[in-house]
C-alpha cells in the first residue's frame, strides 16, 4: 500500500504560482460596467455573455450595483477584449459609471437622505458588494483581487486581513481532506 505524501499550503501555493499568468504591464483588476435591463441570475448571465463570444474564465464577479447596471470583474489583460466583444455586439459599457456616486441610491426608502449620505450609504453598499464577492472568485486569484479592492480603498485592511485568514483556512482544510 502505498502511502499519500502530505502536501503543505506552502508547497500548494508555489505550486499554483508556478502556473500563474505571466506578469504584464496591464497588472491588476478592473469592474466594467454595462447597462443591464433587469436584475438575473448570475448563471443566466454568465450563459448570456458565453452566447456573445465571451471567455468566462475570464469574468472574475458578477454583480449588479444598482437596478439598471451590471458590473463584470476582469483582468485589466482582458478588459480591451471584453469591451470589443460585447461593442461587436451592440453592447457598450457604461465609462462613467460610479458605483459610489449618490445616484446610485434608488430605493424609494432612502429618498429623503441627503447627497452626502446618499454618497456614504453607496460607498457603504459598495463595499457589502465586494466582500461578499470574494469567497466565490477562484481560489488561484482570490487574494489578489482581496489586495487590489483593498488598495482601491473599497474594503479596508482588517477586511482584507479576515478575508486572506479565511482563505487560508479553506486552502488548508482541503490540502487536509486530500491528504485523509
Amino acid at each position: 500500500s502505498q502511502q499519500k505524501k502530505v502536501v503543505t499550503t506552502t508547497q500548494i501555493n508555489k505550486a499554483l504560482s508556478a502556473f500563474s499568468t505571466p506578469t504584464t504591464i496591464h497588472q491588476g483588476f478592473t469592474y466594467l460596467y454595462y447597462p443591464s435591463k433587469s436584475r438575473i441570475s448570475r448563471k443566466t448571465q454568465r450563459s448570456n455573455l458565453n452566447s456573445l463570444g465571451v471567455n468566462n474564465n475570464r469574468i472574475l464577479d458578477i454583480h449588479y450595483p444598482s437596478r439598471t447596471v451590471v458590473a463584470l470583474l476582469v483582468h485589466n489583460d482582458y478588459r480591451e477584449e471584453l469591451i470589443m466583444i460585447l461593442k461587436t455586439h451592440g453592447v457598450s459599457n457604461l465609462p462613467d459609471y460610479t458605483p459610489t456616486h449618490p445616484t446610485t441610491i434608488s430605493d424609494p426608502q432612502f429618498k429623503n437622505l441627503s447627497s452626502t449620505e446618499k454618497s456614504s450609504l453607496a460607498i457603504e453598499k459598495h463595499n457589502h458588494r465586494l466582500v461578499r464577492a470574494l469567497p466565490y472568485i477562484r481560489d488561484h486569484i482570490a487574494k489578489a483581487v482581496a489586495r487590489f479592492f483593498e488598495e482601491q480603498s473599497w474594503i479596508t485592511k482588517d477586511q482584507l486581513d479576515s478575508f486572506v485568514q479565511y482563505h487560508n483556512d479553506k486552502i488548508t482544510t482541503t490540502i487536509k481532506n486530500q491528504n485523509s
